[in-house]
Parts: C-alpha cells; sequence; structure tokens
C-alpha cells in the first residue's frame, strides 16, 4: 500500500473518545494510546455491556477466552483501561463493585467508517460530551527534585537520564495500580499522561574472585533499582521480589509472567587480572529478546567510581531503549566510603527477616556504617528501621520514638528526596492525618516503594471509613512486590478483620508457601485457628512461630494465651520467664490473687496506663481486675481515673474502638454504675450497641466478639437467660480464646449457679480438655516443645 493510499477504518465515538477497533488506538484531542490487545477486547466487552454488573469470572471467559488466570489479571487489566482515560485527561467510568465485579458507564458509542491515510498525522475529530467522572486512585504527580544535593566529591550534579514512556506503551502490561471506586481521604492528583513502563532489576550475579564480591554485586543492583524506583513513570519490581530468582536460570518470559514485568535488566560483575568488569543487559520478556547489552571495565581499583560510571551508563540505555520523552531519573546521592556501603549491605540482608536478634546485629552494621560515613542518609534510615523493628517486639514502638527521631531527621537532611524515611516518620506519630502525609509524600518520591503501599494499607485499614480503600492500596504493594510474603500476610489480616476466614487462610498459607519460617503469618494462622475454637492448633502455629524469635516479648504473650486457653498453668509460668507484664498479671488474676494484680497496675511498676492495656488483650483483663478490685474495695473514684485515660468516653466513643477494646467499655460501663454515673453509663451502652450494629453490618463476623461483649452487657443488667443465649451464640460450635477471663467477669457473678450457665460451663470444660489432649499428642510427637513442668507431669504419672 502506498502511503497516501486512503482505507475506510470503522471507528466508535465513546464522548470524548474515538476507538478505532482496526487499530487498537483511542484518540483524545492531541492523545493517542494504543492498548495492548487484551485489554482492547475488555474495552470492546465494557462497551457492549453498558451498565451490566460484570463479574471476575465472566470477564475471564470473554476476554481471557476461559483460560486459567487470577484474579489479579483482570484488575491490572481494568486499571490499565482506567490509566489510558485518565491519561487523555478524562475521569474513568468503571466502577468496582467490591468482591461482584465491575460496571461500566461510558458515553453511549456511536460506530462510523472514516477514510484516512495510511500516514494518518492529525487526530479524528471528536464530540466534546464528557465522561461520566468518579474518584481516581492515581498516585499524585511527582515533586519537582532539586538537583543541589546531587553531587558527587567535585559538586557537579549528577542529575542524568531521561526516562519516559510512550514508544512501547502499546505492549505494557501494567501490574501496578489500585481499583478506583473509592475517594482516598487526601486528594489525588491528575494522572500521568502515560502508563508506566514495568521492569525488574534482578541481582546481578558475582562471578569475581573477591571475598566481598557478592556484596558489591548487590550494591550495584540496589544502586540501579535505587535509581529507577525515583522514576515516576517506571514501575520497579520490589528488590525482595526480585532477588528471589537469584542464581536461578529461568526464561525471560516466564519470568516476566511472574513477576508482571515488560522488561528485565540483568547483569555479572567479575574482575580480571587487573580490572573489573560489569555486563549489564536489557531484555524484553514478551519476546525473550535482548534490547541491548554492554561491557563496562576498569583497571581503577576504586569498584564505587566504577558502580556511578555504570549506574549513570545503563540509566542513559535503557532510556533509549524503552522510551523517547525525557523524563529525568534522579542519581541517588553517591556514597563515600566503600566500606560503609558493605556494611549497610550487610545490615539489608538482615533486616529481611524483621527478627528481633537480626535487628540487633543490623544495627551493628549500621552504626559501623555511620561512623565510616557520617553523612550516609540511607544508613540514618535503615537504622532508624532496624530500632523500629527490635522495639515492635520488646518495649514498643513508642519507647523507641525519641531514638528514632532524630536518624531521620538527619537522614532527610542529607537527602530530602528519600522516600524510605518520610514512610518510617509515619510511625512517629499518633495522628493518621500526619502519617498519612508522610506515607503519600514517601509514595511520590518513590512511587515503586510497595512497603510504603503496605504501611499506608494499613493506616487505612485502622479506620471503618478507609477500609474499602485499603484493601485496594495493599493489592498495589503486592502487585509491586508480587514475591514478599508480608504483602500477604497483610491481606490475610484484612480479610481476618472483615470475617472471610477462608480467604484470610489462603493468603497467609500463600505467605508461608514463599517463606515457610515467616513469623507473621504463622502468628496469625495461631489467632484465627485460637477465634475457631482450636486451641490445639492455636499453639502449634504459635510455638513455630516463637521458635523463630524466642525474644519476642509480644509472642511470648500470645503463646501464654493460647495455653492460658486449654489451662496449661504450668506452661505459661515456663513462659512467663522473665515476667511480662500480661504472663504475671494473667497468673495473678487466674490464682485468684486480685488485689496483689491491682496493687501491681497502680503502683506503675508496668508503666503509663496505655502500656498495661495492650491491644491484643484477653478480652479486656486489665480492666477487669480494676474493676474487681473497685467492687471490692469501693474506690470508684481511683478506678474510674485509671480507666479513662484509656478508655475515654464523653457524648461518643473513639473513632479506633472495635473488636475486644470494647471488652473493656463494658467493664468502664459497670464501673460508672456502681460509681453512681448512671445517666453517662447508660449512654456509653448506648454508644456500644450501636457501634456493634453498624460494624456487624458490614463485617458479621464480628458478632462472635461482639455476643461476649452483649452477654456482659445483658448480665450486668439482670437479664440471664438472655445473656446465656448470647453466650450460646458466642461459643457455637466452640468457645473462643480467654474463655475463661470471659465467664470470671463480674457481671456473671449473680447467676454462676443458673442452668444454662452451668451447662454452658460444662460443654466448654469437655472441649477444653480434648484441646489439652491434642496438645499432649504434640509434644509426644515432637511437633512442640516440651516445658517445664510438663515433662515432670509426665514422669510423676509414669509406672514405676
Amino acid at each position: 500500500m502506498y502511503c497516501n493510499e486512503t482505507v475506510m477504518t470503522r471507528i466508535v465515538r465513546l464522548g470524548n473518545w474515538v476507538w478505532h477497533p482496526d487499530t487498537l488506538e483511542l484518540h483524545n484531542g492531541a492523545h493517542t494510546a494504543t492498548l495492548e490487545p487484551r485489554v482492547a477486547r475488555l474495552l470492546e466487552f465494557l462497551i457492549e455491556h453498558q451498565g451490566e454488573l460484570l463479574s471476575h469470572d465472566r470477564l475471564i471467559e470473554i476476554v481471557w477466552d476461559g483460560r486459567v488466570v487470577s484474579n489479579e489479571a483482570v484488575r491490572h487489566a481494568v486499571f490499565s483501561l482506567r490509566q489510558v482515560l485518565a491519561a487523555g485527561g478524562s475521569e474513568s467510568c468503571i466502577r468496582t463493585v467490591h468482591k461482584k465485579g465491575y460496571i461500566a458507564t461510558l458515553p453511549m458509542p456511536q460506530a462510523t467508517d472514516q477514510a484516512s491515510n495510511s500516514d494518518r498525522s492529525s487526530t479524528p475529530e471528536v464530540s466534546t460530551a464528557p465522561l461520566e467522572s468518579i474518584p481516581s486512585s492515581t498516585p499524585p504527580a511527582p515533586v519537582p527534585v532539586s538537583t543541589g544535593y546531587f553531587s558527587g566529591s567535585t559538586g557537579r550534579p549528577l542529575v542524568l537520564g531521561i526516562i519516559a514512556v510512550a514508544v512501547l506503551i502499546a505492549l505494557l502490561w501494567l501490574q501496578f495500580g489500585t481499583s478506583t471506586e473509592h475517594e482516598s481521604a487526601v486528594s489525588q492528583a491528575q494522572a500521568p499522561a502515560t502508563l508506566p513502563v514495568t521492569i525488574a532489576v534482578l541481582p546481578f550475579a558475582n562471578a569475581s574472585a573477591w571475598d566481598a564480591g557478592q556484596f558489591l554485586a548487590d550494591g550495584l543492583t540496589d544502586e540501579l533499582l535505587a535509581t529507577f524506583e525515583r522514576n515516576y513513570h517506571l514501575r520497579v519490581t520490589a528488590r525482595s521480589s526480585a532477588f528471589q530468582f537469584r542464581g536461578q536460570q529461568i526464561d525471560a518470559r516466564e519470568l516476566g509472567r511472574r513477576l508482571g514485568v515488560s522488561f528485565l535488566l540483568e547483569g555479572s560483575v567479575s574482575d580480571g587480572a587487573n580490572e573489573l568488569r560489569v555486563r549489564p543487559r536489557l531484555v524484553d520478556t514478551r519476546s525473550g529478546e535482548e534490547l541491548w547489552a554492554a561491557t563496562y571495565e576498569s583497571s581503577m581499583p576504586d569498584w564505587f567510581a566504577l558502580q556511578q560510571k555504570v549506574v549513570e551508563a545503563v540509566a542513559d540505555a535503557v532510556q533509549s531503549r524503552i522510551h523517547e520523552e525525557a523524563k529525568a531519573i534522579a542519581i541517588p546521592p553517591k556514597v563515600a566510603n566503600e566500606e560503609a556501603q558493605l556494611e549497610l549491605l550487610r545490615a539489608r540482608q538482615l533486616l529481611i527477616t524483621r527478627s528481633v536478634a537480626d535487628a540487633e546485629q543490623a544495627i551493628e552494621h549500621l552504626q559501623r556504617a555511620l561512623t565510616l560515613d557520617p553523612n550516609y542518609a540511607l544508613a540514618y534510615a535503615r537504622l532508624a528501621d532496624a530500632i523500629l523493628i527490635q522495639a515492635e517486639s520488646t518495649t514498643g514502638i513508642h519507647a523507641a520514638r525519641p531514638a528514632v527521631a532524630p536518624l531521620l531527621e538527619k537522614a532527610l537532611a542529607l537527602d530530602p528526596a528519600l522516600g524510605e524515611a518520610y514512610a518510617l516518620r509515619s510511625r512517629l506519630t499518633d495522628d493518621p492525618a500526619a502519617a498519612e502525609r508522610d506515607l503519600r509524600h514517601s509514595l511520590e518520591l518513590n512511587p515503586s516503594y510497595a512497603r510504603g503501599y503496605e504501611m499506608l494499607a494499613n493506616l487505612q485499614f485502622a479506620s471503618p471509613d478507609t477500609m474499602d480503600i485499603a484493601m485496594d492500596t495493599i493489592d498495589t504493594a503486592i502487585a509491586l512486590d508480587p514475591l514478599t510474603p508480608g504483602n500477604f500476610h497483610a491481606k490475610a489480616t484484612f480479610m481476618m478483620m472483615r470475617g472471610n476466614y477462608p480467604e484470610a487462610i489462603k493468603l497467609d498459607s500463600r505467605a508461608l508457601e514463599l517463606n515457610p519460617e515467616f513469623r507473621a503469618a504463622l502468628v496469625l494462622l495461631g489467632f484465627m485457628n485460637g477465634v475457631e475454637g482450636n486451641f490445639a492448633s492455636a499453639v502449634y502455629y504459635t510455638e513455630r512461630a516463637m521458635s523463630l524469635d524466642p525474644r519476642a516479648l509480644k509472642l511470648r504473650d500470645l503463646l501464654m494465651g493460647a495455653y492460658l486457653s486449654v489451662d496449661d498453668l504450668d506452661s505459661v509460668r515456663a513462659i512467663n520467664e522473665p515476667p511480662t507484664p500480661f504472663g504475671q498479671l494473667a497468673l495473678l488474676w487466674t490464682e485468684g490473687e486480685i488485689a496483689q494484680a491491682a496493687d501491681l497496675i497502680y503502683s506503675g511498676a508496668y508503666g503509663s496506663p496505655e502500656k498495661m492495656f495492650p491491644e491484643v488483650s484477653s478480652l479486656g483483663l486489665v480492666s477487669q481486675i480494676v474493676l474487681q478490685q473497685a467492687l471490692a474495695d469501693r474506690d470508684y473514684t481511683r478506678a474510674l481515673a485509671l480507666l479513662s485515660v484509656v478508655f475515654p468516653f464523653t457524648d461518643d466513643l473513639p473513632p479506633d474502638v472495635i473488636g475486644l477494646r470494647l471488652g473493656d467499655y463494658a467493664n468502664l460501663k459497670q464501673l460508672l454504675d456502681a460509681s453512681g454515673d448512671t445517666e453517662k453509663a447508660s449512654r456509653l451502652q448506648e454508644r456500644m450497641e450501636a457501634l456493634m450494629g453498624q460494624l456487624e453490618l458490614r463485617f458479621p463476623r464480628h458478632a462472635i466478639i461482639h455476643d461476649q461483649v452483649r452477654a456482659i452487657l445483658l448480665a450486668h443488667a439482670g437479664r440471664e437467660a438472655d445473656a446465656c443465649a448470647s453466650l450460646e451464640r458466642a461459643f457455637s460450635p466452640a468457645p473462643r480464646p480467654f474463655w475463661r477471663v470471659l465467664l470470671g467477669n463480674p457481671a456473671f457473678n449473680n447467676m454462676r449457679s443458673a442452668p444454662c450457665f452451668l451447662t454452658l460451663r460444662a460443654r466448654v470444660e469437655v472441649h477444653v480438655a480434648a484441646e489439652r489432649e491434642a496438645i499432649e499428642v504434640m509434644r509426644r510427637a515432637g511437633k512442640i516443645p516440651e516445658r517445664a513442668g510438663t515433662q515432670r507431669k509426665r514422669e510423676d504419672a509414669a509406672p514405676s
């Protein structure tokens, strides 16, 4: 066909857009986008089924021809289409119906034929009817980066690069994205004009004879990652997923499928007699074709001079192969000391486990790094992270904040574009809005920071108003880091809170497939089994977690709670060495030493009231001790002064009251009645009942906890039959963790001899005995450890 030959092509007008099915092109004014064929089929199907609710299964059946693909693939395709529409200046009009599918409300299509030249250079005229507007969840546009701090020892700015996204956009499959049916709590800027390129930087192979060769190869990979991650027009697979393939010989197309990327950057580091050699190469994962390769050599002994040269050259080469437009890549500040970077790399390997022992070793490496290079911004941020990891399982984050804050201030003073530091700083405040601002800014600076999305999702899920948005945000983290167990675990936690235990167990099982020693998944599986009344399984999973991190205080408390559920006090005493506040109070309460437990609380031996009321409480154990002692000595003023600090109530409940914390408010209600403030007690109960009803409408499984709280309120009101009925619902088909604390609540004092209460108590005892025997079977099989006292009991019972 000659260049000036005229042909007839079919077009479809969609409001501002003109769709060319024959060429897979969408036009909107000066903006043109070529859709990937699967996204094009999705658009065609949505056009044909305007206003219909289209499930994932139906989309897979039609668009993917019934092939076995994940729901994530559907979400990616929908997000890609939304981004294309937003890129042309229009908002998407594909609405997500959570857990059900999608509804398209596109402008009514008008099919026509149009004559065009094969060298068409102008965009067809389009109608001006606007697309329906819905909120966009596209990340904000990047903040312009000043070049002043990107300088090496010569002071010359190291800003280079020119990576943008236009040439291959038609072939890119976007792995990054979130659903857009919810409006974020923070305003969102408009979408970029083009879709981000998806790329993974694989760990460079070490073929050198150096002792530190592997660390140096990893250091080069990290520098390339840090460079690309700062570019808004790239979506870079997280290091934790890319490094899963170290040393493996896997076809590039298969790697692209597993990681959801269009390009791979890989390479090797080697040494000769008197030279260093680096060989990077860029591969297209769709065809497996090598797009570019090079070799860089140097006789200089300075590895970091060569590293900086390679980073700049590779950034330039990648830009020329996959992009035409000028979008600068910001090179991170140069590290001044070779040994300091090696220390940081050693620390990074240790921080992956997020265990106390490894975090402490990492702290030592990072302190040495900062001694060698006091201006190493990333080392300050990683040191802050290591201290927070240690504090999470020991003293608590509040105690670590004074030490962490100046480290992050120093990191940001040295490198204001260090997104990781902003994300970590979000953990130093109790103000959700301030935390979200830091996380949003972190993601502006580093839009490929998967952990930042995970942290943001956890923050969003803490509020009932943004729980749905959190589900979208965690999906973004999974897309960016598809082989990291932590992201699947975070989503499992959200699913558990929603009451979707089967999906939560599936997600945490996936996390354990990725890492059989992933402690957090073991802990959550233990908790979910406990809630289901599978106390033996709860012990099993929590023991496994404890074996991985024996110094974690919160794990010890969880394990003691698991053993308390089967009345194994010998194991509790063995684990409670040295004593923890929870362990000490739980043992004293179980042994009936209420006054002694109350004295410990009031003495301040365990610190501030906030420390004594951990979020993972046993249905209000600490508040119950305070209540029981107040009823005994009638000192209601002292008790109310203590409880009101942690459980404030004026005219409404705090926004974070959910789950087990309602048990504490049930105890506060009893205390208010006992003190004579019945009006406030009545208002509190009204608010509690309203909140429980609202939560159960959204998350029906919350009734498991709420029925336990309701039983306390009903028993306190003298409604024994209703209280028993509520307990039966709560304990069906099995009792829940801390059943003994619940049944020991003072609200039940007047009904302990009631037939319904005795029947329920007997059923609980039978169940607990069976679970205790299952634990003994696991001990004999070596699946869980012997605890001090359990071996002695077995020896005493054996025939002489």
